[in-house]
């Protein structure tokens, strides 16, 4: 008995006296260093992207998942930051609590406000990999690249000619993480522009023939520059820091809130317990292992992997504004299956709070907003609940799966095509504009629309056309090279 209690407290004292003492992550490590202290000035108050972790050093999930983090930290060095808080410090364990941590380790996305609004804090629900963290870190990057067309050449370049501008010529229908890091790094001082090789007319103007090609126009009656050192992050950094300048740290407008200084005694405690439950855990699993006496389990389990726990439940949300819901089956046909009617971005819902419907509809959300603060025109997005008539319509008509729970399809009545958005793409800004651009700009496949959910003024229909109906430029994302190349 003296015995097995002698190594359960020796046991203790080792976790105890190298747990708390220092962190997981060296000085010398890719991730970011972070307090209850400076977590606003190096996260929060800043226009970068962040995927955040919070940790104890003594917990076997944290130390399984520290490889990949690094991994992700390093090749996602300049485009977002990777960072890391020690919920075992003292000065941090409150912070924590108000963050809603009760599993280690937690992983938080954060969005940057910066110019245009709050920035967004989410619980990060996705793989443990360094690719799957990488590229979630990549979707959270606010995209500030225009895309040019031939027949908006002349218009575009009239305007704010004094201003610098840089123009990424790309034979790809999508846009690097690498480029929108610049163009977020560089927003109020540099108009950065993708133009597709199918752009025949802006090319020969700078007799483009290889891609990707980057061009500076300083602004004025200067000459353009041709970029040529490596596309990559550093080089690119340094040539375009010689016509703009890196914006700083936005400012910090009004009272600070509750959440972000004020103690949450609730919200502390439920962290407090949470962590000495998971620690208690791993500890006598770590001294059971140590010797040959056996231990009766604890009366508790360790904290789930918080991957994949149940308690890890979103948050109800509200239908983000930009998408709005249908009513009617009449609205439905009036507004997206009339004779007259473009293309419609439909998201069929089953639960308004399921985990991909709310990413979906923040995804779209964000897409719309971009694009109205830069004058675009876009497809308008709408919902289809489950209790209006249109769901059951389309998806029989359609023959989707009914198991699923969300549905996003495109549809152009006048054309008569439709077109469904692949799942296993994921939910996020990335995936949903690649598939929105792909439309746009042809390079996707389409079905023909069924008659029997068209109204009877439209139910004649042409063929599925070759190409879409692309009216204006779009900007879309993709998963490139992870160490920031183009």
């Amino acid at each position: 008995m003296h015995t097995t209690i002698s190594i359960i407290a020796i046991g203790w004292l080792l976790l105890a006296s190298t747990g708390s003492a220092e962190g997981l992550y060296s000085r010398k490590s890719a991730v970011l260093q972070v307090t209850a202290k400076d977590f606003d000035q190096k996260i929060k108050n800043t226009y970068n992207a962040s995927i955040v972790e919070f940790y104890a050093p003594w917990c076997g999930h944290c130390k399984n998942l520290k490889p990949a983090f690094e991994k992700a930290a390093k090749n996602l060095e300049g485009i977002a930051q990777v960072a890391a808080v020690n919920c075992d410090d003292e000065e941090n364990k409150e912070f924590c609590g108000r963050m809603g941590v009760q599993g280690f380790p937690t992983l938080k996305t954060v969005r940057p406000g910066g110019t245009f609004g709050k920035p967004i804090i989410s619980d990060y629900m996705g793989g443990r990999s360094a690719g799957d963290i990488a590229e979630a870190a990549k979707a959270l990057l606010p995209n500030y690249v225009t895309r040019l067309q031939d027949k908006e050449w002349t218009s575009w370049l009239e305007k704010n000619n004094d201003t610098a501008k840089a123009i990424l010529f790309s034979d790809k229908g999508t846009t690097s993480a690498l480029i929108k890091s610049l163009a977020n790094d560089f927003y109020e001082s540099i108009e950065v522009i993708q133009v597709r090789d199918k752009e025949t007319a802006i090319n020969e103007v700078f007799g483009i023939t290889k891609y990707p090609t980057l061009v500076i126009l300083p602004g004025g009656d200067k000459e353009a520059v041709i970029y040529d050192g490596d596309l990559k992050r550093p080089g690119m950094l340094a040539f375009f820091g010689q016509y703009g300048k890196v914006r700083g740290v936005p400012a910090k407008g009004g009272k600070k809130s509750k959440s972000s200084t004020e103690p949450d005694k609730k919200a502390s405690s439920a962290f407090s317990k949470a962590s000495k439950s998971q620690e208690s855990a791993e500890a006598s699993s770590s001294v059971a292992t140590a010797s040959t006496i056996t231990i009766e389990e604890p009366d508790f389990t360790e904290s789930p992997d918080p991957f994949v726990t149940p308690e890890a439940t979103p948050i109800a949300v509200p239908i983000p504004e930009p998408v709005t819901s249908f009513e009617t089956l009449e609205e439905l046909q009036s507004k997206c299956l009339g004779p007259k009617t473009n293309t419609c971005v439909l998201a069929l819902v089953h639960d308004i709070q399921d985990a991909d419907t709310i990413t979906a509809l923040a995804s779209l959300a964000s897409i719309s907003q971009k694009h109205t603060r830069r004058g675009d025109h876009l497809f308008p997005f709408y919902t289809v609940p489950t209790t209006n008539p249109a769901f059951a319509a389309i998806q029989k008509a359609l023959n989707m799966d009914s198991s699923t729970q969300l549905h996003l399809v495109a549809i152009n009545s006048k054309r008569n095509w439709w077109r469904q958005h692949d799942s296993s793409k994921g939910w996020n800004v990335v995936a949903i504009e690649s598939w929105i651009d792909g439309i746009r700009l042809g390079d996707s496949k389409k079905n023909k629309l069924p008659e029997d959910i068209l109204s009877e003024s439209t139910s004649s229909g042409s063929d599925v056309p070759s190409a879409p109906d692309a009216t204006s430029s779009a900007a879309s994302e993709s998963s490139s090279l992870a160490h920031g190349e183009l």
